[in-house]
Formats: structure tokens, sequence, C-alpha cells
């Protein structure tokens, strides 16, 4: 997926969570319906749901369907809200930073130090674990 599609949909994302949250109704079900192109795209493109692009996409359409479950939630998408205008800001995506430290991402122990090293790698192309070389099947 080109880096303007990929922006394109969190874009989209975005300015509906910004719509929700400015009291428009429909913004929430629009932003489900662009979250789960996108979610369909990444699929699409990667074939595998351990592949990380699609753990992100998959991870942000689930918090998005669980915030919009009850009232009680409004937070989850305030939450999402800031997360996607940093990542269209900085290029940082702290989901996927989040989702790097899990088992199945990781080809290293977790530790303190791992965590420390995963949040404080600065925003650049590619993947952190492959940056910091502890994606599964990375040779250190």
């Amino acid at each position: 997926m080109s880096n303007w599609v990929k922006k394109l949909y969190w874009q989209g994302c975005a300015l509906t969570l910004g719509a929700e949250a400015l009291g428009l109704p429909w913004a929430a079900r629009l932003a489900v319906v662009i979250c789960a192109m996108q979610m369909a795209h990444a699929l699409a493109l990667h074939r595998h749901f351990l592949s990380l692009p699609v753990q992100v996409r998959v991870a942000f359409f689930l918090l998005l369907v669980v915030g919009n479950a009850g009232p009680a939630l409004p937070w989850l998408h305030a939450l999402q809200f800031a997360g996607v205008n940093l990542l269209l800001v900085s290029e940082n995506c702290v989901l996927a930073r989040l989702l790097t430290l899990l088992p199945w991402n990781r080809s290293v122990p977790l530790s303190p130090s791992l965590v420390r090293a995963v949040f404080m790698l600065p925003p650049a192309p590619g993947s952190v674990a492959e940056r910091l070389g502890i994606a599964p099947g990375s040779v250190r």
C-alpha cells in the first residue's frame, strides 16, 4: 500500500473521529466503514493476520467497534483520535509499537529495557521490530 493511500485512510479515520467528537451521529459509523476498508486492503496486500500492518488495522478497528458499544467509552475514541493524529504528524504509530511487544512479534524476551527501546526509538520508515533486530527471524 503506497504511503499516500495509507495517509488517506488514516486521515479519513481522524476526520470522522473528530466529527464524532463534534456530535455528528453518522461519523462513528463512517469511521468503522473506513477502518474496515483499510483493514481489508491491508489484509489483501499482506495476506496474513500476523503481519504487523494488518495487526495494527485490526486492533484499531476493534477499538473503534468497542468504543461504539456504549456511552461509557467516548475516551477510547478520543485516544484513537490523538493516536492517529500523532501518526499523521510524526509518522510515529504508538499502537504499532505496543503490538511489537506481543510475543509473536518479537524474538527476544520482554524486559524493561526492550519496552524502553521500543518506545524511545525515533520515528523512521520501517518496522520498529526490524530496526531493533527483534523481529521473528531477524538475526541479532
